[in-house]
């Protein structure tokens, strides 16, 4: 007789090269967005020229998110004040895991694609032509 092994739930809903602590159940734990909307993520240096990625704006169990990200990230961190500091210039990678890992609240909607030049010389040229001619010119060659 064969025996069926049973897979815990977060080996099915990782994809490959996902960490399982980039999977939660339900996090305790959440990233509030900028008031613009965006990914409260930055880089500053500190002693001797190091990079640290600072995020801001963390809710819940924050030790549990910086233990998450440690562990998805293969990185040094720590808490510090409101937020967190991750060893090295990770604004990539980071902003990757919260939108894969579904944590943060708040963000808004990807921007819609800027249109083309042709398509801009286009509209350029119809708003042209929808236009009066002029009777006289705009200045004169005095």
């Amino acid at each position: 007789q064969v025996e069926q092994h049973q897979l815990p739930l977060v080996w099915l809903l990782r994809g490959p090269g996902v960490s399982a602590a980039a999977v939660s159940m339900s996090p305790d734990y959440f990233v509030r967005a900028t008031r613009k909307g965006g990914l409260p993520l930055s880089v500053e240096k500190r002693r001797y020229g190091k990079p640290v990625t600072i995020l801001e704006n963390c809710g819940g169990d924050v030790p549990g998110l910086l233990a998450a990200i440690k562990a998805a990230l293969g990185t040094g961190g720590t808490l510090h004040g409101g937020g967190l500091e991750i060893q090295g210039s990770l604004i990539e990678q980071l902003s990757a895991w919260l939108l894969r890992a579904g944590i943060v609240r708040g963000l808004a909607k990807p921007a819609r694609p800027h249109e083309s030049e042709e398509d801009a010389a286009a509209a350029d040229a119809a708003v042209a032509a929808a236009r009066p001619p002029r009777d006289r010119p705009r200045w004169s060659a005095e």
